[in-house]
């Protein structure tokens, strides 16, 4: 894809999510590994003052580089919630991001709102809710992650 192609399809997806606060690569190993193409996506969230969360399916990936050149804000993703349909991974998947959070301060889980998880993983966050909190782990949107990893960095 062209600059202009990659830059039209950024401004169509921030039409049609309009309140959208960020975006993140999802299945998009090919693109975070490639410098030009990426710096297209990030120039516009940055532009747009919002949130790049990666989610870290590359090691390849040079979005911390174009972030920080750009100031724009990275977020990088620690658990995938449900790359299956079984509950019981789920909420293992789960458990491993409140472990995460509780060592390290913060974690980002990354859960589907589709066919691909949304009711299995929106059970399990109900059922382990509970738990999770009275581990001290507190659940807040992406836009309040951005305020503490801010916090965190200054």
């Amino acid at each position: 894809m062209s600059d202009e192609e990659i830059k039209a399809v950024v401004d169509e997806t921030f039409t049609v999510l309009d309140g959208a606060v960020g975006l993140n690569n999802h299945m998009g190993s090919a693109i975070m590994e490639d410098e030009r193409a990426l710096n297209v996506v990030i120039n516009d969230v940055a532009d747009r003052g919002l949130i790049f969360i990666d989610s870290r399916t590359t090691a390849k990936s040079v979005s911390k580089k174009l972030c920080e050149s750009r100031d724009c804000c990275l977020l990088g993703r620690d658990v995938f919630l449900d790359s299956t349909d079984d509950i019981a991974v789920v909420k293992k998947q789960l458990m491993k991001a409140a472990e995460i959070a509780v060592k390290n301060g913060t974690a980002i889980a990354i859960g589907h709102v589709g066919p691909e998880g949304g009711k299995i993983t929106a059970q399990a966050i109900k059922d382990l809710a509970p738990e999770i909190e009275k581990m001290g782990v507190e659940f807040v949107t992406i836009n309040q992650m951005k305020e503490i990893t801010d916090e965190n960095n200054s």
